[in-house]
């Protein structure tokens, strides 16, 4: 069977590269893979191998198959990443290659997608930590806000009580200044 990788890496949001095509390939071609003779090829001469019988399979890596499954360790897409099956006749090579394709997909990429996921979910576990300590700072400037407002309120409470005995003062102070004008009123009058 032959196999044809396509595949553009991408960058993650990250700084890093994922050459998902690549490590398909690395995959399907190991040493130990022992389910199929796997020859890396062209497009062209893949597909001239298939029409002449040299191949019975060719699997194509599309070039758009690392952005796929960036978008699902992203969280944009849950669609499986897709790869092209070709072959020239119903042959039990081609049983054969779709489980070698399965398999090396669960290895490698459910691996990376694993390790994606963990590494997403210990990351969202620190921000609802930093958040939660966030939340209690906030609770604890409340509170020291609450506190400062009731000892305003008293101090308020203490002034308006001295605002009341102050009008209290002039009130009783204007009542003498008048009594005093009408003694002095009638004294000036008398003399």
């Amino acid at each position: 069977a032959a196999i044809v990788n396509l595949d553009e890496p991408v960058t993650l949001d990250s700084v890093d590269t994922l050459p998902a095509g690549r490590q398909m390939l690395a995959s399907l071609t190991a040493p130990d893979q022992t389910t199929l003779d796997w020859s890396v090829v062209s497009a062209d001469t893949a597909e001239s191998g298939l029409a002449e019988g040299t191949y019975y399979a060719v699997v194509t890596i599309p070039s758009t198959f690392s952005r796929q499954v960036a978008d699902v360790l992203q969280g944009d897409s849950t669609t499986v990443p897709q790869v092209e099956v070709s072959s020239s006749s119903s042959s039990p090579v081609v049983g054969r290659l779709t489980s070698a394709l399965v398999t090396s997909a669960a290895n490698d990429l459910g691996t990376t997608l694993t390790v994606s996921y963990l590494d997403t979910s210990l990351a969202a576990t620190t921000t609802i930590s930093d958040s939660i300590g966030d939340a209690a700072r906030g609770a604890q400037d409340l509170h020291e806000g609450q506190e400062s407002a009731a000892e305003g309120a008293s101090t308020l409470a203490d002034g308006a009580a001295s605002l009341t005995t102050g009008l209290e003062s002039l009130h009783s102070g204007t009542s003498e200044l008048s009594s005093g004008a009408d003694t002095l009123a009638d004294g000036v009058g008398t003399y």
